[in-house]
């Protein structure tokens, strides 16, 4: 992997991470929100039921379209000829538009049976109350959807931040009018400002690519064949992105079943989930992509391998850590993030139990997002989307057996399970396109992080009964100071016997130091001769 690649990789990675933070923080901003004002009782079931629908549209056509699309759209500006790459933009957005705009329509005739269909376990409340936040949400389906398209397009000129900063002006909608009119229309406050957000994300891409639109226009021969290959690439992911949303909608429904709260209580573990994942190896995908497709296209595979090896070895020690100190201090993490207002301690506990439970898959849900991409990125869709339906069944087939005896956890759980049987299943394929896997290597590389993260639990664990006996007599600011200490300690541990035994390890994080001061520094000479 030459220099010249890393510090690109490097810099794109840094700044749309930064951007992420934001966004990420905004969106939690926006869980604190509805915690405050309503807790974690039927109105927040019924929200995140509501809101379910257009981010299952939104992400069901981003799955669809970026795996297949970049490649070709790639390709085509690689071969100078921007023109007959705009005209596949130009057709994908009319067909995203018509098609995303007629399922709106029937979700909304729908109403009460679609949100009844959606979580059968809610009360009447929580029914009617979704039927009503439907009539805000849907609309925003067609902008998101369309704004998948957009995203992906600048990805392809290498341009992240921008988009990126879209996510930053979609966020920023439900917490804002949440806030100013929380108190004249409820709940609604803040679907109002996800349709606001929604509009705000698709108008910065289209600022982004106003100089890049003059090529748009109607097919040509050439184009259409490029449309063809499209569809051809893109018929496996029809059954991936729909098995994969299914799964989404699957453990809502099977969390639902355990009555008032069981929704809300998934649904808020899972954002606190989410919040690291979405900064770091998410980001980290979306700026390997398209390097790994061009790389793929020009046949430098063995490029790609250092990269790919890289990437995954140090996403692996940093969500290993935070997996050890996501378990151990599940319910200091809720509580500092969620517990005021109308989100009590019995509201704490409910939330911490999942969250402990996607603790234990965190460098999996971290590592897929990563590998998944380069499957895609040497136009492979129908490998990891067949493992990703066996997935999903899995999914299914484990929540139905773990709901009884494991509540809401048994839903996290199977999830856990269930990603980390697809991870291995894509790691052991990954052979048949030239990236063979070194399993002696591998086996070493897991046996230090194991035994680093022994070292961070024997630490924290008598810590946490002893600085976190009286949580409900400490005020906001003593629980952060707690939570913060106990973070920092545990992750002190890890980190330190993980370089104390592993060499690799040593020589990966002193490089990633590097690379990132470096680029900070370069960064900051730049904007200060300008």
């Amino acid at each position: 992997m030459s220099d010249s690649s890393t510090r690109s990789i490097t810099r794109a990675t840094i700044a749309v991470a930064a951007i992420a933070l934001g966004a990420k923080l905004l969106g939690f901003f926006e869980k604190q929100v509805l915690a405050y004002y309503f807790g974690a009782g039927s109105l927040v079931d019924a929200w995140f039921v509501a809101v379910s629908v257009p981010l299952f549209l939104f992400l069901l056509v981003r799955e669809l379209i970026e795996p297949a699309f970049l490649p070709v759209f790639v390709k085509n500006l690689r071969e100078g000829m921007p023109d007959r790459a705009w005209q596949l933009v130009t057709a994908l957005a009319i067909a995203i538009a018509a098609l995303v705009s007629v399922t709106a329509v029937l979700v909304l005739t729908g109403g009460a049976a679609t949100v009844q269909w959606l979580a059968p376990g809610i009360d009447a409340v929580a029914v009617e109350t979704a039927s009503e936040l439907l009539g805000w949400l849907v609309p925003a389906a067609v902008l998101l959807a369309l704004s998948s398209l957009t995203y992906i397009t600048l990805n392809g000129y290498r341009r992240f931040a921008l988009p990126a900063t879209g996510d930053l002006v979609f966020k920023v909608g439900p917490p804002l009018l949440g806030l100013m009119f929380v108190d004249r229309l409820g709940i609604a406050a803040l679907a109002l400002g996800f349709l606001l957000g929604a509009t705000g994300r698709v108008l910065v891409h289209l600022f982004g690519l106003r100089r890049e639109v003059r090529h748009a226009g109607m097919l040509t021969p050439g184009s259409r064949a490029d449309l063809q290959i499209l569809g051809l690439l893109m018929l496996p992911l029809v059954l991936g992105a729909t098995t994969s949303q299914i799964s989404e909608l699957a453990d809502n429904f099977f969390a639902s079943q355990i009555g008032e709260g069981g929704v809300a209580a998934r649904s808020y573990a899972k954002k606190i989930r989410d919040l690291p994942l979405e900064i770091v190896p998410y980001t980290l995908s979306i700026v390997l992509f398209p390097h790994f497709a061009f790389l793929a296209a020009a046949g430098s595979m063995a490029r790609l391998r250092a990269i790919l090896g890289a990437s995954v070895h140090g996403i692996a020690i940093l969500f290993a850590a935070l997996g050890v100190v996501f378990w151990f201090l599940a319910e200091p993490i809720v509580s500092v993030a969620l517990e005021r207002g109308a989100f009590d301690d019995e509201a704490r506990r409910a939330v911490a139990w999942p969250l402990q439970c996607y603790a234990l898959g965190m460098v999996t849900f971290a590592v897929e997002m990563i590998l998944v991409n380069v499957f895609f990125a040497v136009r492979d869709t129908l490998t990891p989307i067949l493992v990703g339906v066996v997935g999903v069944a899995l999914n299914i087939a484990l929540c139905a057996v773990l709901i009884e005896p494991m509540g809401v956890g048994g839903v996290a759980l199977a999830l856990t399970i269930s990603k980390s049987v697809k991870l291995m299943i894509l790691v052991c394929l990954l052979g048949r396109r030239g990236l063979t896997v070194d399993w002696a290597r591998v086996l070493c590389a897991v046996m230090r992080l194991g035994l680093a993260a022994m070292a961070a639990a024997l630490a924290l664990s008598p810590w946490v009964s002893e600085s976190w006996g009286e949580i409900d007599d400490m005020g906001t600011s003593q629980r952060s100071l707690v939570l913060v200490h106990g973070g920092l300690l545990g992750m002190a541990v890890f980190f330190v016997t993980l370089l104390a035994v592993g060499r690799r390890e040593r020589r990966l994080v002193c490089g990633a130091i590097s690379m990132v001061a470096s680029s900070f520094f370069a960064r900051a000479r730049g904007t200060s001769s300008d």
